[in-house]
């Protein structure tokens, strides 16, 4: 009754009114942002991991052209391979499907093997596999020099694009642990928690894998295509769908990395600020660390599970109380 107005104005039977309703409001935002900012600046975070991104910016036409594809895609990444080794320590990561290929291909693993030689270093890099009923899948793999040494496989796929009566495309395993990056290496980092495009709006996803050790996440895509639409059909996708890799820092409190084949292409700390490391729509390359913050875990990762539930008891009540409400109006006194 006190924040309530009537039909036609102020019910003179309550105790507040509209100013009552945005006051409160405007306390409750002041409060979040004030605490945010105490949180910020209080919470103690460290650097668990440098890497270098590349974005190597081929287009899509020539991706979707099987007789250049690979040799374009070869010659792009191995034109920015020289600033990789200036540009500072890290493995090299690449985008999803940065070969628009099978990356067991003799010719895929013989492009990827160069690309580790030349840089001395790791290389990461997006492609697809193929199950045993011959079902291609969305893949990104690690490879050094003795070749692939951990392979994701996407999970979450894009309803009427990748998933659908009409595609072949297949889940892969939900079990898979994130990899522990540093093997053979004196200083090693934490694991890396890999979310392949859209999976970066799936938060179940982000929250499995710092649960299962990940210390930092990398987010691949390819979503370099929205860019190349036509001005008629262009939507913000390219500009929003990064944004969703910001909530997932924020809930489990480690930074991220994303790797675009045209960008959105850089780094999310653990509070949700981005850093753009390259820009959109260049070939470039650019050496980044990752940050999370140190101690307990968030209260997100602790009890995430409760969310959804606790969302959809609050919708039922509030149905309850407006059906009852209104039952009581049509009654009268």
């Amino acid at each position: 009754r006190w924040l309530g107005t009537g039909a036609g104005g102020r019910d003179p039977g309550m105790k507040g009114g509209p100013w009552t309703r945005w006051g409160l409001a405007g306390l409750l935002l002041l409060g979040w942002a004030v605490a945010g900012a105490v949180r910020i600046d209080t919470t103690p975070v460290g650097t668990v991991h440098s890497a270098v991104i590349v974005q190597p910016n081929v287009a899509m036409e020539v991706r979707r052209d099987a007789d250049r594809a690979l040799a374009e895609t070869d010659a792009a990444v191995r034109a920015l391979l020289p600033e990789a080794l200036r540009s500072g320590p890290g493995e090299l990561l690449l985008p999803e499907t940065a070969l628009p290929a099978e990356l067991n291909d003799p010719e895929v693993a013989r492009l990827v093997e160069g690309w580790v030689a030349e840089a001395g270093r790791p290389v990461w890099v997006g492609g697809f596999l193929a199950d045993e009923g011959g079902r291609r899948f969305n893949a990104y793999q690690r490879w050094s020099s003795g070749g692939p040494t951990a392979t994701w496989r996407k999970v979450e796929l894009v309803p009427g694009v990748e998933a659908g009566p009409r595609n072949r495309a297949a889940r892969g395993s939900s079990r898979q642990l994130p990899l522990d990056i540093g093997a053979g290496v004196v200083t090693r980092p934490p694991p890396a928690g890999v979310l392949i495009c859209i999976e970066s709006a799936h938060t179940h996803l982000a929250r499995r894998h710092v649960q299962r050790g990940a210390g930092w996440l990398l987010n691949v895509t390819n979503d370099g295509w929205l860019a190349d639409l036509p001005e008629s059909s262009r939507t913000s996708a390219f500009r929003t769908h990064p944004a969703h890799l910001a909530l997932r820092t924020v809930e489990a409190g480690v930074g991220a990395i994303r790797v675009g084949n045209g960008g959105w292409s850089g780094t999310v700390d653990p509070f949700g600020a981005r850093v753009e490391a390259i820009a959109p729509l260049t070939a470039g390359i650019r050496s980044v660390r990752i940050d999370r913050i140190e101690g307990a875990p968030t209260p997100y990762l602790r009890g995430g599970w409760l969310l959804r539930p606790a969302l959809l008891v609050a919708g039922l009540l509030l149905l309850l109380g407006t059906a009852l409400e209104a039952r009581r109006g049509t009654m009268g006194p």
